[in-house]
């Protein structure tokens, strides 16, 4: 894919040089303005072919230069055609020979922009790249919709030269004292791609990346992609550029900044054209739409799960895109990317198949008309978005609160963008997603795109060499952390920290380093005890990698006698914030998250002293038990669960430590807590330090024997998620060999979710049992009572290998008492749990 027969819009300050051996005959430019370096550099960025890379030296200052190979500084799509037209208009031909371009002179006016459309509107332009910025201040008007966005939104949506057009926008660079709002139109425009800068070497935010939200809370940027090529001189993008003493072609390091980010996604929307353009020749092109749908849909999740203001939906992935365009053509029913329009007060069901345990991804694009100017809400037409599972459950898109910039995306009803993305969890058979025209101008009808796929997989893999050390001689050993994204591959930074299993060895300070993109860190071991030692490594990751963790790696499978000495070191105090749920249970109540979020509340590790950070949402229900016991009304109760980490990097990533909230309406009255193993939880509230110890699990054992329970056959309340997820161990178990009997009524719970599988790194590590698995899973205590609560309040985990049960531990956070019968032998009664009273 190189941008054959693909036309691009090149819109800035000045003209491309003309010149230049890269543009060759590619390029047409209108006269009338001066040719400029900086629409050279964007326009080498999109489509310069590197012609003159293999004869050509480069300095960056004084000391260091680089000579190019044939074609090595060719640019994203270097065979798409440029039509370059500079705003920047100026009456004396001599300026632009004296400074090499035009005067100093911002983007503002929306009538030229139009005239200079219709110009070149006849050149059958495929898109546009415009890394402009406007005569706008804080005060007016950074993140305002302004007279430059509605001439954008007018040209998008086909009100000018009766033609829709494709365009990327740079978002604006602003300064790093300023904080979010700082979209400097006409970015801010409904239905361009605005861009914003990240880093090239870990896909880091850009210090002088303009942020959402816009004045009226839409998300900006859109995407993101490198603007800024590193810290160090080999690291910068060398484009093709000018000297204008000598009114001679060059190459040239761009600089840092969002007028290069823009460039580069243009050049791989013009891939996507070409793409589309082969794969379907006699059909209508790709709507504005339809691109950025594309773009949000493949793009890599940065920072918190969803979008953000400053990351936009993501980093753009090329690869990904491309092949989404190829994977809808090779449906041989259905589509991936569909094109249909709605009427307002309809709705349009759009019926699919998943076929594996993938999240699936839902994005919704429409090119929405026009606003009036500085409007405090943009929103023309709204659509809605809904994901519906196979269990029926509904799943609503992303939701970013604009009054607080900073929080992580939630979900619900979003009445602000013209693009939304529902993501559902990976449950296969039939799926519906549900586009409805809740608004929408009247007498007329709602063009818009709707992709629906399986979520793009990250996936990262590490190398350790040797895994096993023999004999007391001291050997480096070598951990090779590489990104193995099927899209756009990124480079990986971060630590890693190295172990013997408690054996006694002495490790250096590792030495990390990055090489072609993957990260390789370098220790020297010195054995005390000699023996076939097996060696650890666990890989702590960078923004882009920081959800992924790394197993550690070990070729010994015997078990082996370690101290617990080696489950003990420290980790950083960080904020509680959420993390996407393993099921789709139920969204945070407001209530409760800003009670995390506003840090009323600290779950800490006693043994390390750090805080867990990452809880999940289990369930929100009514509180019927506290009608029924205490005759409290209106109240709710809202179970979540955290990863208690033992304060190591080594944790299982289990869930361990378990809360329920009772609150009502803006009121948290009461809290309980469990903890199913790990180290001793301590529960602090704001500004009274620690001061509830959590319940500890009770041990369970499993005694030997045949079964003898009654055949009360357990029954998996989330069963269509769960049928192949549950280990047949452990569902064996549940059916045949456990029984959990109410005290008060003698009844026995029989409905259960299942919550999670890990590997069992805690019990490897301080117990020294390999190869072993914990499964959570969650019972429903129904007291004995019709009206029951239908809350989660009796917790197991269940340690075992690939064919049988080895040990059970368990906690109840409120009900009757319970009690514990493993094959027909009375094991005693589950641990209650722990009131923490609100003060």
């Amino acid at each position: 894919m190189l941008g054959d027969n693909v036309t691009v819009f090149v819109y800035d300050g000045g003209t491309v040089f003309p010149y230049h051996p890269d543009f060759g005959s590619r390029l047409w430019d209108q006269t009338g303005s001066c040719n400029e370096d900086h629409a050279t550099n964007v326009a080498g960025i999109l489509g310069g072919d590197g012609s003159m890379s293999n004869n050509y030296h480069v300095c960056y200052g004084t000391q260091v230069c680089w000579t190019g190979t044939e074609n090595q500084w060719s640019g994203i799509a270097p065979h798409v055609n440029i039509t370059s037209i500079g705003y920047a208009k100026v009456t004396n031909p001599d300026i632009c020979n004296t400074n090499g371009g035009p005067p100093s002179v911002d983007y503002n006016d929306d009538k030229q922009f139009s005239q200079d459309y219709n110009i070149i509107s006849t050149r059958h332009i495929d898109l546009a790249t415009m890394s402009i910025s406007s005569a706008v201040s804080g005060a007016c008007c950074l993140g305002q919709y302004t007279p430059t966005s509605i001439a954008i939104d007018n040209i998008t949506t086909g009100a000018i030269a009766n033609q829709s057009l494709t365009i990327f926008e740079a978002v604006g660079n602003r300064d790093p004292t300023e904080n979010f709002t700082t979209v400097d139109p006409p970015a801010t425009a409904k239905n361009s791609i605005s861009v914003g800068e990240i880093y090239s070497k870990d896909y880091s935010i850009s210090d002088t990346s303009g942020f959402g939200p816009t004045s009226d809370g839409r998300i900006k940027p859109d995407i993101v992609a490198p603007g800024c090529y590193g810290e160090t001189p080999n690291d910068y993008l060398i484009t093709t550029g000018v000297n204008f003493n000598l009114n001679e072609s060059n190459y040239e390091t761009a600089p840092c900044g969002t007028s290069y980010a823009t460039p580069l996604a243009a050049g791989i929307g013009s891939l996507m054209v070409e793409k589309w353009n082969q794969l379907h020749p006699n059909s209508p092109g790709l709507l504005p739409s339809t691109v950025k749908a594309i773009l949000v849909h493949t793009a890599l999740d940065l920072g918190s799960p969803g979008p953000s203001y400053k990351y936009g939906w993501g980093a753009i992935n090329a690869k990904s895109a491309v092949e989404l365009i190829d994977r809808n053509a090779l449906q041989s029913s259905g589509h991936l990317i569909n094109v249909a329009n709605v009427s307002s007060g309809k709705e349009i069901t759009f019926n699919f198949t998943s076929n594996t345990t993938d999240d699936v991804k839902a994005t919704l694009v429409w090119d929405d008309p026009p606003a009036a100017p500085f409007a405090a809400s943009t929103l023309v037409n709204q659509l809605n978005l809904t994901l519906i599972d196979p269990s029926g459950n509904h799943i609503e898109p992303y939701l970013l609160n604009s009054s607080q910039p900073n929080k992580p995306a939630t979900t619900g009803n979003d009445t602000v963008n013209n693009v939304k993305v529902a993501v559902g969890n990976g449950i296969p058979g039939t799926w519906q997603a549900v586009v409805d025209g809740s608004r929408v101008f009247p007498n007329t009808s709602q063009y818009f795109t709707l992709i629906i796929s399986n979520a793009v997989k990250r996936s990262i893999s590490m190398s350790l060499t040797p895994q096993t050390v023999t004999g007391q001689n001291p050997v480096t050993i070598n951990a090779t952390i590489s990104d193995n994204d099927t899209g756009t591959s990124l480079p990986v930074s971060g630590s890693v920290t190295f172990g013997d299993g408690n054996s006694g060895g002495s490790f250096s300070t590792p030495n990390c380093y990055t090489q072609n993109g993957s990260l390789v860190c370098l220790v020297n071991y010195t054995p005390n005890s000699q023996g076939n030692i097996p060696i650890t490594a666990n890989y702590t990751g960078d923004l882009v990698h920081a959800k992924l963790i790394i197993p550690n790696i070990s070729n010994s499978n015997n078990n082996t006698n370690q101290s617990s000495t080696a489950c003990k070191s420290n980790l950083a105090t960080v904020e509680i914030i959420p993390v996407k749920a393993l099921q789709s249970f139920t969204k945070t109540p407001n209530l409760i998250a800003n009670f995390f979020a506003g840090k009323s509340i600290k779950v800490t590790n006693n043994s390390t002293n750090s805080h867990l950070s990452n809880y999940v949402t289990l369930q929100n229900v009514p509180d019927k038990y506290a009608v029924i016991h205490y005759s409290v009304t209106g109240q709710n109760v809202t179970t979540v669960a955290f990863e208690d980490r033992y304060g190591r990097p080594e944790s299982n990533n289990n869930l361990n430590a378990f809360l329920q909230i009772s609150h009502k309406k803006d009121t948290i009255s009461s809290m309980r807590g469990i903890e199913l193993g790990g180290d001793q939880i301590l529960v602090g509230l704001a500004s009274m330090g620690h001061n509830t110890t959590l319940a500890n699990s009770a041990e369970i054992n499993i005694p030997s024997g045949n079964a003898r329970v009654m055949q009360k056959f357990r029954v998996p309340l989330n069963a269509s998620a769960d049928v192949e997820q549950v280990p047949e161990p452990v569902r064996n178990f549940l059916n045949g060999s456990l029984d959990l009997e109410n005290l008060k009524t003698g009844n026995y719970l029989t409905h259960y979710y299942f919550l999670q599988t890990v590997p069992d790194n805690y019990a490897r590590l301080c117990k020294g049992i390999m190869n072993q698995n914990v499964t959570t899973i969650a019972f429903e205590d129904e007291y004995g009572l019709n009206s029951s609560n239908g809350n989660l309040n009796v917790f197991l985990q269940i340690s075992h290998d690939s064919t049988k049960v080895n040990s059970l531990t368990a906690v109840q956070l409120g009900g009757d008492n319970i009690e514990a019968f493993v094959n027909g032998v009375d094991e005693g009664s589950i641990t209650k749990s722990i009131e923490i009273p609100m003060k």
